[in-house]
């Protein structure tokens, strides 16, 4: 596949890297209070994007990003924004450093306990989830994406070679239509590593990728996608996908801030 050398973000990462390593990922979920998203954004932006900047330079992780979620809204949604952490493998992910040299290091000028209260009075931390990245395939020409949707899959015992089959073999050939007539840029999928267990309402994610919002809001034709099914249909498709697993939430993500390329 052709690296695209004209833009950094999370689709450049995982382009790059999926060859080679297992990306693992990180994801923190962020409730801010009511009216409180500009100055949560604001403290991500001014603290801690140069930080984890300094943490790519260093290759310590591949990337980081901050992501804007806006559905479900209101007091009752238990989280609106989510970071993510990339690294190149599993004991990258693992690797300790110390966060008082870093902030240190980065902003001399300021005071760590000053900035630590902004950051708690800004956000509530409600969880993290760490992944596997198993799939990937993307556009030649895809550049930054500004929207993803995130959909959480529950795949039942024992039909994980069932799941992954299912997405290549009827999901991929509908998602390469959209690719091909400018409705997606890619997808990807995951696997949750921790938490773990019977309690845990989804095992996978399944990620879409979109330029912008013209992209992601962009209607085809029914009859694109029964030229894709290749003799398919629909229904046989959401049967065989019922029969492996079932979607538990599917997510609007938001682009706010990522860091750039290793200096």
């Amino acid at each position: 596949m052709k690296k695209p050398h004209f833009f950094y973000s999370l689709l450049f990462v995982l382009v790059s890297y999926f060859a080679s390593a297992q990306v693992v990922g990180v994801v923190e979920y962020m409730k801010t209070p009511e009216y409180g998203g500009g100055n949560y954004e604001a403290v991500e932006k001014q603290l801690w994007q140069p930080m984890h900047q300094k943490l790519v330079n260093d290759k310590k992780i591949l990337y980081w990003g901050l992501f804007k979620i806006p559905f479900p809204g209101g007091e009752s949604a238990e989280y609106n924004y989510a970071t993510v952490k990339m690294y190149a493998n599993l004991e990258q992910s693992g690797a300790e450093f110390d966060l008082t040299e870093l902030f240190k290091a980065v902003h001399p000028t300021k005071d760590i306990n000053v900035e630590g209260k902004k950051t708690l009075d800004a956000r509530d931390m409600v969880r993290s989830a760490r992944m596997s990245q198993w799939g990937q395939f993307f556009n030649d020409n895809s550049t930054r994406s500004k929207v993803l949707t995130v959909v959480y899959i529950k795949v039942k015992d024992g039909k994980t070679a069932e799941y992954k089959n299912l997405e290549k073999t009827m999901w991929e050939p509908m998602h390469r239509m959209e690719m091909a007539n400018g409705k997606r840029q890619g997808w990807q999928g995951w696997s949750l590593d921790m938490p773990w267990g019977t309690s845990q309402p989804y095992n996978f994610i399944a990620t879409d990728f979109y330029k912008d919002w013209a992209q992601y809001a962009k209607v085809l034709p029914d009859a694109d996608y029964v030229k894709a099914l290749k003799g398919k249909t629909y229904a046989e498709i959401i049967k065989a996908t019922n029969e492996v697993e079932s979607v538990y939430r599917t997510e609007e993500w938001h682009l706010v801030a990522e860091t750039g390329p290793a200096k």
